[in-house]
């Protein structure tokens, strides 16, 4: 490190504090934990607040949680934000599936159509209805295989990944 007129490391240390504008004494003069444990938990961009275990440990639950089957048969069917990981089957005259606002910003959901209930692509498809932005409304699923992973930002879904465990040609695909 240069310094003018060397010196020794305390006083390098020294003027190194005085060039960027530091005092010679910095002491922290908050805290934002009030208890053992405390977390700072992202609620927005650049916007921290502050969660006990307990409400980190749901928030985290939230994120990575169980999986739900659902099965084709219902004219729209809500997917649920207990559960990380939706697995959807449509029958033959396709299916209709709804995605509520996340609950926490950072919330994963992944979407996999587990089975197609149709011959072809127009047949059986698994359309999921959700806020996903000002020139989105759904989220098409064709075949057996696609999925998505979609992260709420704590405004709209937003896709992370889309595409298919049994080819490298389909995906899911948005649509207003």
């Amino acid at each position: 490190m240069y310094t003018r007129g060397g010196g020794s490391a305390q006083e390098r240390i020294s003027e190194l504090k005085r060039l960027l504008g530091l005092s010679t004494a910095t002491y922290l003069t908050h805290a934002l934990a009030t208890a053992v444990n405390d977390f700072l938990v992202a609620s927005g961009s650049g916007v921290f607040v502050k969660r006990t275990v307990e409400e980190t440990r749901t928030i985290l639950n939230k994120l990575y949680d169980s999986q739900e089957d659902i099965s084709s048969g219902e004219s729209e069917t809500t997917l649920s934000l207990d559960s990380y990981l939706s697995l959807i089957s449509t029958d033959s005259a396709g299916d209709t599936f709804i995605l509520p606002d996340g609950d926490v910003t950072g919330q994963l959901k992944k979407i996999l159509m587990k089975a197609d209930g149709g011959d072809s692509v127009e047949d059986g498809n698994g359309v999921v209805t959700g806020t996903f932005g000002s020139d989105v409304g759904t989220l098409t699923f064709n075949n057996t295989g696609e999925f998505a992973l979609l992260q709420w930002n704590g405004s709209q879904w937003v896709a992370l990944e889309l595409g298919s465990m049994l080819d490298t040609t389909n995906a899911p695909a948005f649509s207003s």
